[in-house]
């Protein structure tokens, strides 16, 4: 995708790109705000981070999370209108965290001499037209043992049904790429523990149905608004974490974990179908599964955690 567009987009839409990715709104699924909820999981379960840089932090929703769990970090992102955003987030803050907000491609990233423990980015690689610049900058800028979380769209959920890509997976003859990729997911029995949160969950659901799911008293906040540009958003790159893993590879980084995000229980063309919230609420039910490879079949991102190796 053309630099210059995505520079455009995210100072142009930057308000309602971070309150669409981190507001529960009807129909649409908070996606930012559940990448920020795994990231915070994966980085909590490291303690020997200290310093985090999160490049394309947008409005600064994540670092902000991460600096109030007492970690040092800084966000950077090349949206004029995104900093902003995020340098007013700190202005709110009842507390002085140890926290940085500041406009840098990612061309320029490396100027700055420090190394952290831990770098994220949530959906910036998708932008990009390919993922080395992404992997240089992260092995330069990571201590050697240090983590480097990337989150992406997840082309394997082409598939899935009702997928809007699968006529162009067809097209373009990649159908059994993927399902040969899927086919080779841990399939493991799906452990009790997962298995029986997944039933209270639905459980849950069901119990709560004639408080949620009456037709006047649904979701407060009405239906969803909608995607904000689909035309922009279908250009977006995406990935499956094998082909994440070639550039990894390639730049030093071996791979820890992976994270489905964004599940869906139903058919996608049922989302706007059913009543307002219906469809994430049962969704969100899969939640218990996001570690488990098994959740890439049904998840639209996943996040990919990875270590740069090296003693």
């Amino acid at each position: 995708m053309d630099s210059t567009t995505v520079k455009e987009y995210f100072i142009k839409n930057a308000a309602e790109w971070v309150d669409y990715g981190h507001t529960k709104d009807g129909d649409n699924y908070p996606v930012g705000k559940h990448r920020n909820r795994i990231v915070k999981k994966i980085i909590e379960r490291n303690k020997s981070t200290n310093s985090i840089l999160d490049i394309g932090c947008g409005g600064g929703n994540l670092c902000v999370d991460l600096a109030k769990e007492g970690y040092k970090v800084k966000g950077v992102d090349e949206s004029s209108e995104m900093i902003k955003i995020a340098k007013r987030s700190i202005e709110k803050l009842n507390f002085n965290y140890d926290i940085s907000f500041d406009k840098l491609s990612l061309q320029n990233i490396s100027d700055d001499k420090e190394e952290y423990d831990v770098i994220t980015s949530m959906g910036v690689i998708g932008y990009l037209d390919n993922d080395d610049i992404l992997f240089d900058i992260a092995s330069r800028k990571l201590q050697k043992g240090g983590k480097f979380i990337v989150s992406c769209r997840n082309r394997l959920f082409n598939l899935f049904p009702g997928s809007k890509y699968l006529r162009k997976e067809i097209d373009e003859g990649g159908v059994i790429e993927l399902l040969n990729e899927i086919n080779n997911l841990d399939n493991s029995n799906m452990p009790m523990g997962e298995t029986s949160d997944f039933i209270e969950s639905i459980k849950e659901i069901e119990a709560n149905n004639n408080l949620k799911f009456e037709k006047n008293n649904f979701i407060e906040n009405g239906p969803s608004k909608g995607l904000l540009d689909e035309s922009f958003l279908s250009e977006i790159r995406q990935h499956t974490p094998s082909s994440l893993d070639i550039s990894a590879d390639k730049f030093g980084f071996s791979r820890d974990a992976v994270f489905g995000v964004h599940p869906h229980l139903l058919p996608t063309t049922l989302n706007n179908k059913l009543p307002p919230g219906l469809y994430n609420q049962l969704a969100s039910s899969l939640e218990c599964w996001e570690e488990n490879p098994i959740s890439l079949i049904w998840s639209s991102v996943f996040i990919s955690v990875y270590t740069k190796k090296g003693s």
